[in-house]
């Protein structure tokens, strides 16, 4: 890393940051910030590819669920 750079980067380094538990976008203009709908339609595109099927695998995981709190209640 060039000397210039690292020294124009060393006061962000070793500044206090305090979390504010929210994102810069909604500090800046106040509200969540939504995705367009474009990436909604990659994403059902996704799954049809990836042969996904909500429906089953939700219920797949709730099976394992219960059997995990069934086999962990002590008798």
């Amino acid at each position: 890393m060039p000397v210039i750079l690292h020294d124009a980067l060393w006061p962000y380094r070793t500044a206090y940051k305090t979390p504010l538990g929210m994102s810069p976008y909604i500090l800046v203009y106040g509200n969540v910030y939504h995705f367009s709908i474009e990436l909604k339609y990659k994403a059902k595109w996704a799954m049809k590819k990836l042969n996904l099927n909500l429906g089953k695998s939700s219920r797949h995981r709730m099976l394992l669920l219960l059997e995990h709190t069934i086999s962990s209640v002590p008798f």
